[in-house]
């Protein structure tokens, strides 16, 4: 009885030891085949077609940085509540991220590749490296269909992909980025040189399509993980000829259709540019925010809008707004639906004044003046020399000036 109650516990050990081999070998092949996954994602994020000399006309050479359905897949993560700034590419290195951070703000935007065409990558870089570690986010700022200064046809596929895959990507590829923020993703507006939306071949709809097929391209190669926001046109208003809104007859941004490919959208309420007042911001946001919706499992759900803020007057007139008329246009907006606000822009100089004297002309006149003399006191051995000085009155020059005013400029 003990020897059969023996073998039988033998065998059971046995059996045991063998599932937890087969467990533990499963296991490693798991883990084997979840680093494989690893690599290749990463590898996947990492490749970047070069295509500025493929003369490729259709745009089907996009690279992704991930796999996105057509529809766009927006983050999942709401951004929440934002505070921030545009900052352009010369003025990373004045940045002062734990005094942005000591203040409220959340977030950056940062002139990556600007209406000149040229590239900042390394200013990208070196902004992410100050903002990470006070915990700021930084978005790479994309402009789009402008380069060398020049207003570029937004329906040339080739121009598209180089601006995908050749700047957005690059950008989105950086350690530590937050997100990509498109700008000037529109038509001009101006009807008198033939670039308004409603002038298209095709018209409105047709550059509508242009606009939003594009912001879809870059949600489909962009890493989910990574925010895609837009600087839009803030005329929400209608009356427009196609009985919808301004800014999407001149300039061919949908709100609603743009807001099913992004996790944000910034309308630049810029009041002293429009020559509007505080109210109007408010009224714009209103209707923004009731537009930028998309759909979720056919449920219309609102995405976040922060109103885009001048904190200067105008662009013809950068005196800075006093604090209570900039928290007064903060309030207006936030008092309508926006979750947040992004002031353009950081380091925005204002002007000081100075003075420079200039001599022009010398002038004699009496007056009184300290003299020094020597004075011998002791005898013998003891003797020495003390200087001692005394008042006198003569003649005394001095030069007459005038004061130039100067201006100069210094940040905010």
């Amino acid at each position: 009885m003990v020897a059969t109650l023996f073998i039988f516990v033998l065998v059971l050990v046995s059996i045991n030891s063998a599932t937890a081999l087969d467990d533990q070998t499963q296991t490693s092949d798991l883990q084997t085949q979840t680093t494989l996954d690893q690599q290749n994602t990463t590898e996947d994020q990492e490749q970047i077609i070069d295509n500025s000399n493929s003369g490729s006309s259709d745009g089907s050479d996009v690279q992704t940085c991930s796999t996105v359905s057509s529809e766009g897949t927006v983050q999942t993560t709401d951004i929440g509540s934002v505070k921030g700034y545009w900052v352009w590419s010369n003025y990373v290195n004045s940045l002062d991220p734990w005094a942005l951070k000591n203040s409220g703000f959340t977030d950056i935007f940062v002139l990556t590749k600007g209406s000149s065409g040229e590239f900042h990558l390394d200013d990208l870089r070196n902004a992410i490296n100050k903002c990470y570690p006070a915990g700021i986010r930084v978005h790479a700022w994309i402009v789009c269909f402008k380069d060398q200064n020049t207003w570029v046809d937004q329906t040339n596929m080739a121009y598209q992909t180089h601006i995908i895959n050749d700047e957005i990507l690059v950008a989105a590829n950086v350690p530590n980025i937050s997100g990509i923020h498109l700008d000037y993703v529109r038509y001009s507006g101006l009807a008198q040189y033939g670039r308004a939306a409603w002038q298209q071949p095709g018209g409105v709809d047709a550059a509508v399509n242009t606009i939003t097929d594009f912001v879809a391209r870059v949600r489909n190669a962009l890493n989910p993980n990574l925010y895609l926001s837009a600087a839009v046109m803030p005329e929400a208003n209608g009356g427009s000829p196609d009985g919808t809104y301004w800014n999407r007859y001149y300039y061919a941004q949908d709100y609603d259709r743009l807001a099913d490919f992004l996790d944000f959208m910034v309308p630049m309420t810029y009041e002293g540019n429009f020559g509007q007042n505080t109210a109007w911001i408010g009224n714009m946001i209103g209707i923004i925010v009731s537009k930028a919706q998309k759909d979720v499992a056919g449920t219309r759900t609102p995405i976040p809008v922060f109103a885009g803020l001048l904190n200067y007057r105008c662009d013809s007139n950068p005196e800075m707004l006093p604090q209570g008329e900039l928290d007064a246009d903060i309030a207006e907006a936030i008092g309508h639906g926006a979750k947040g606000y992004v002031l353009f822009r950081y380091g925005i100089p204002r002007w000081e004044s100075y003075t420079v004297p200039h001599a022009y002309k010398r002038v004699r006149y009496r007056g009184w003046y300290k003299v020094s003399y020597r004075v011998r006191i002791g005898k013998g051995k003891y003797r020495r020399y003390v200087w001692r000085t005394k008042w006198k009155r003569g003649w005394l020059y001095k030069w007459l000036y005038w004061y130039e005013t100067r201006w100069k400029c210094v940040l905010t």
